[in-house]
């Protein structure tokens, strides 16, 4: 920590003085480094000199226009949007069946180690001792799949997790192998018991709260068999998992009888987990507290009894990581100016013809933007669809705070549900069941992590329809797939409503100051922004 206070941190605050010249500086050398390759070709990288010249001659970037060259460099190995070939890529929905592929290269790892180091050290000032302990970091598996090239895809947490030196690898609670595991009830099981075993955590690490959530969810419905397993240091089988990759796993899993003694005092039945009681050296719990995930922070906190200080994470995606904290008290979190390039717009600006993008120097306290990166995996004037709001200052740069998706996408707890993949799921609906109806809109409820779709019509069960309907979703998004295999997303409820519904919401909004004649309304959203009341127009409540 002394070393990367003295390098990376010192040089962090610097370009923090001066932001227009770090990303400046940033920028060019992503365009001179890819100058080579096709898509730098066809845009005239190599006299691109200014910011002006760039906005000039890179249009707005979406994953779709990007995916033919993305596509063909992995397929031919040639550099027609990344000067090097991808060492893996980051998987995620798109906006309809396709899944998105991030190239992961070679530097980004470097850069993403970097930046960790950064998080650490601000980590490490904020909260003292936060490191003295075992670290309990959930990450997704380095490798989720290989595509048909054979180059793999997974996520940069668990890349990094399985890359850490022997010594560092040991101060992680739990072995890499656990984190691998695709069975996610077998998963939260192995979890549950490498960290009960281990009283002497002090950091626990993952992005989602509903992770934190099902931690204890688990803890609790296993409590018994998770205490036997500590005092035996034999890990039960209980969601059969292979008998191979379990013996593997328990190798790293040693008897704790005293252990075993305390758990059964602290964990009494039917009561709800102390954490603090559990790690008594535990000082910091680092997750998303923004954005639609920041209403489960009520039940973490319960969770830790006002003993533990819960740090925000950042801005973070499958394409970037678009800030750092460098202020966990003040909840200070940076664009990460010396990773990406970064261009904003005003949310009441948005989608007009004459847009101005502005950069990271013009940003102003309160406001709230629309995001477009540019970065050193290929990603030009990417769209992100996401909307962060300025709530500080770090010497001259912008704190920022991921505030929402941006319309036609709702995200409860990582699943990214895009309008168009709801879309492409009911028409798979109609055909599966030859269903008619003329209405339907899907509501997520962020409180209760679950979506409700509400129909005009009954002509079939509620519990086939949701089957069907979630089966579909099911195989268009990989992260719906995994939020409900994982039991952080619930069930999808169906509830059918009378004819004449859409009447009325159509009035509803309309009165609000919808024209009529050009009135559309997005079938996805989020139930705290639809201010329809639909359940007085269900049929049960109709009746």
């Amino acid at each position: 920590m002394r070393w990367v206070g003295a390098t990376a941190w010192r040089d962090l605050v610097q370009r923090a003085k001066e932001p227009r010249e770090a990303q400046m500086e940033l920028l060019l050398s992503i365009l001179q480094r890819n100058q080579r390759t096709t898509f730098g070709r066809e845009r005239g990288f190599e006299a691109i000199d200014s910011y002006a010249s760039f906005a000039e001659k890179v249009t707005v970037q979406d994953y779709e226009s990007l995916r033919p060259y993305i596509d063909k460099q992995e397929r031919d190995k040639t550099p027609e949007l990344n000067s090097e070939n991808p060492r893996l890529y980051a998987q995620t929905s798109g906006t309809t069946g396709d899944p998105k592929l991030v190239p992961i290269l070679e530097h980004t790892v470097k850069n993403y180690k970097s930046s960790q180091g950064l998080v650490t050290y601000a980590n490490s000032e904020a909260c003292p001792g936060v490191y003295d302990g075992k670290v309990l970091a959930i990450t997704s598996p380095h490798v989720e799949g290989r595509l048909e090239t054979g180059t793999a895809y997974g996520s940069m947490s668990g890349l990094l997790s399985k890359s850490m030196p022997r010594l560092t690898r040991r101060k992680y609670a739990l072995p890499a192998a656990l984190l691998d595991i695709e069975n996610y009830q077998a998963k939260y099981y192995l979890i549950s018991a490498f960290a009960l075993a281990d009283r002497e955590i002090s950091f626990i690490g993952t992005a989602n709260p509903s992770t934190v959530l099902k931690l204890a969810e688990t803890i609790s419905d296993h409590r018994a068999q998770l205490i036997s397993d500590v005092r035996s240091g034999s890990l039960s089988n209980v969601f059969g998992l292979d008998g191979e990759q379990l013996a593997k796993i328990n190798q790293s899993f040693a008897a704790q009888p005293a252990r075993a003694d305390e758990l059964e005092v602290i964990l009494e039945e039917g009561e709800t987990a102390n954490f603090h009681a559990l790690w008594p050296d535990l000082k910091a719990l680092s997750v998303w507290t923004g954005g639609s995930v920041g209403t489960l922070i009520p039940e973490v906190e319960r969770l830790l009894r006002g003993q533990v200080r819960i740090i925000e994470l950042g801005y973070l995606s499958s394409e970037f990581r678009g800030s750092i904290n460098v202020d966990p008290i003040h909840k200070l979190c940076i664009p990460t100016i010396h990773e990406s390039f970064f261009e904003f717009v005003p949310v009441a600006e948005h989608g007009e013809s004459d847009m101005k993008f502005l950069l990271v120097d013009e940003l102003e306290q309160g406001q709230q933007y629309y995001v477009y990166v540019t970065t050193q995996e290929g990603l030009y004037r990417y769209f992100m669809n996401d909307i962060v709001e300025v709530n500080g200052l770090f010497h001259q740069t912008p704190s920022i705070q991921f505030v929402q998706k941006g319309k036609g996408v709702v995200n409860l707890t990582g699943e990214k549900l895009y309008e168009g993949q709801v879309i492409e799921a009911i028409e798979r609906l109609r055909s599966a069941m030859d269903m008619s109806f003329d209405f339907f809109i899907l509501l997520g409820d962020e409180r209760k992590l679950q979506y409700t779709l509400y129909i005009d019509g009954d002509s079939a069960s509620s519990a086939e329809v949701s089957a069907v309907f979630e089966g579909a979703l099911r195989e268009l998004s990989v992260e719906f797939e995994a939020k409900r295999e994982s039991g952080r997303l619930k069930e999808t409820q169906v509830s059918f409503v009378k004819a004449g519904t859409y009447e009325a919401f159509k009035e509803h909004c309309i009165a609000k100051g919808q024209r009529e004649g050009q009135f559309k309304y997005m079938v996805l959203q989020n139930e705290r922004e639809c201010d329809f009341d639909f359940a007085q127009y269900e049929l049960e409540a109709a009746r």
